[in-house]
């Protein structure tokens, strides 16, 4: 008994350590590196962890890119059945496909712009405008 809870505590940490692993590849933006890692481990074939994994990538790239390249996006979403799987993502997040590059959307729509007044008494001013 107590060696197969050893057992199950080693491939508990061994487990918990590949997850961990697999978490820096993808905060890191280490993708390719982290798809390379996930078809080498057969408990990543869950239900779903693809597609999620490849929501945040969406989200990464649209953070990052206005556009992008077709076959550098098509590396970073990892491997695909066919072209047509990696269109159904291009449509999805509403990008366009123009020939071997992809623009994932403008910047500027991301940013938020805010009116800044300062008001200033006339005291901290008038030095201010009297030096030449």
């Amino acid at each position: 008994k107590q060696w197969y809870q050893r057992r199950v505590a080693i491939t508990a940490g061994n487990l918990t350590k590949k997850i961990d692993d697999v978490a820096t590849l993808l905060e890191t933006c280490q993708f390719p590196e982290f798809w390379n890692v996930i078809q080498e481990e057969k408990i990543f074939e869950m239900t779903g962890f693809v597609e999620a994994a490849r929501r945040f990538i969406c989200h990464v790239v649209r953070l990052t890119y206005k556009n992008i390249e077709e076959e550098f996006l098509m590396q970073l979403l990892g491997p695909m059945e066919d072209k047509s799987e990696f269109m159904d993502i291009v449509a999805e997040n509403n990008w366009d496909h123009n020939g071997d590059s992809v623009f994932v959307g403008h910047k500027e729509e991301m940013v938020e712009q805010k009116e800044i007044i300062e008001k200033m008494p006339i005291e901290v001013v008038t030095p201010i405008l009297a030096i030449r």
